[in-house]
């Protein structure tokens, strides 16, 4: 006969055991609470819902967003985890789309980080970190004025400069032999690498005209040595390292230096001081001649006979607004009279644009250097009591001898 009363052995039965369908059974690890009953005036047991756990991706998902550690990869596992949750029916889709926010919010961040100048310092500094870490570093690290070196992989035929990528640079003492001296050191402005040609233009140019500042008479200098330079390379500016390094090596290549280049300014009274200054700027404008040749780079020439133009004429400024003694005073005189008549030939050179007519007007403004000027230039330095002996120049150098002041 049916009876209206449960089966406790049928599954889905609340007196089975088994959770129905409508009366899930207690949570795991505890009893059911227990609740009152209004209805019968007494106490029976009352199951409750248990929490169920977070799903697993939801809470990686917001750790990933949390820490940042990989931003896109909070964005897959919140996907993911809001898939599984659709399909399940768990409520915890909170911690999914807070992790995805979060995530979002530092992929972005990392893309501006590496695609606008905004994050240039920071991510300079993080990409030099990873390079000090790795061991690497620039071969000029660590080098400073007035430090001499040896270059010990140098080629000994300088037709294998044009291949040559310095590898190694050891310290050395300037009172032995060695292959350089140190006399300018700095840094490259931030930003991304603007090329090779910029760099090397960028470098040659603040070292030209700091040789004076280190070494004043170029007439000492001359002849005993020439000035190099070490700019920084792609490699070197990833990680952060814009350094240049400034130095002067043997006049002859393949020779070798003995003793200190610097000479001390403290040494020279203020005419003498007065012309040096004056004579270094023009010295380091004559140096700066372009490193290619005119048929490559014609309107880097032109720009050059220009600034040597502007140069001879600050000369013959300098010298006027200076109060000479003595007989030096009629020859600064004429000096700065010379001066401002060669200048017109080094202005004519910013306005030839054919290859051969530049050429020869260059060769005119030197030798109109050479007899209009350089005797009075001896004459002067001789009442200075500046060094008289016009150095010796060699092929690697420019300015020649007859066109130093």
């Amino acid at each position: 006969m049916a009876t209206d009363q449960p089966d406790p052995h049928r599954p889905g039965s609340p007196e089975a055991g088994l959770p129905s369908a409508t009366h899930p059974g207690p949570p795991p690890g505890g009893p059911a609470r227990r609740a009152r009953n209004d209805s019968d005036g007494g106490s029976a047991p009352q199951p409750t819902v248990g929490r169920p756990a977070y799903d697993r991706f939801a809470i990686a998902a917001l750790a990933s967003g949390v820490l940042c550690l990989v931003p896109p990869l909070g964005l897959i596992l919140g996907v993911i985890a809001l898939v599984g949750i659709r399909r399940t029916g768990r409520r915890d889709r909170g911690p999914a789309l807070a992790g995805m926010a979060l995530s979002a919010t530092g992929t972005l961040l990392m893309v501006l980080f590496f695609t606008t100048t905004g994050g240039e310092a920071l991510r300079e500094r993080l990409l030099k970190g990873l390079g000090q870490g790795s061991g690497q570093t620039s071969v000029t690290a660590g080098l400073e004025p007035r430090d001499c070196f040896d270059e010990p992989g140098a080629p000994k035929d300088p037709a294998d400069l044009a291949t040559y990528v310095v590898a190694d640079i050891d310290e050395a003492s300037c009172e032995d032999p060695h292959d350089g001296e140190v006399y300018g050191r700095f840094d490259l402005p931030a930003g991304a690498f603007p090329g090779d040609g910029e760099v090397v233009a960028v470098v040659d140019k603040w070292c030209t005209e700091r040789t004076s500042s280190y070494s004043p008479d170029a007439w000492k200098l001359f002849g005993r040595a020439r000035f190099n330079f070490y700019p920084p390379s792609e490699e070197d500016w990833a990680r952060g390292e814009r350094g240049a390094v400034c130095a002067f090596a043997p006049a002859e290549y393949g020779d070798r230096l003995t003793g200190s280049l610097r000479q001390d300014g403290d040494a020279l009274d203020r005419h003498q001081r007065a012309y040096l200054d004056a004579a270094g700027q023009l010295n380091a404008a004559l140096a700066r001649v372009p490193l290619v040749d005119v048929e490559e780079t014609l309107v880097h020439h032109q720009e050059w006979g220009s600034d040597v133009a502007g140069y001879l004429g600050l000369f013959a400024q300098d010298l006027r607004d200076h109060k000479w003694e003595g007989e030096a005073a009629p020859l600064a005189a004429e000096l700065a009279e010379e001066a401002d008549g060669v200048r017109g030939e080094w202005e004519k050179l910013a306005m030839l644009e054919d290859v051969d007519e530049f050429c020869d007007q260059w060769a005119v403004a030197e030798q109109t250097v050479a007899d209009d000027v350089a005797g009075t230039v001896a004459a002067l330095r001789t009442q200075l009591k500046l060094s008289t002996r016009r150095p010796v120049t060699t092929e690697y150098q420019y300015p020649p001898s007859p066109l130093l002041f």
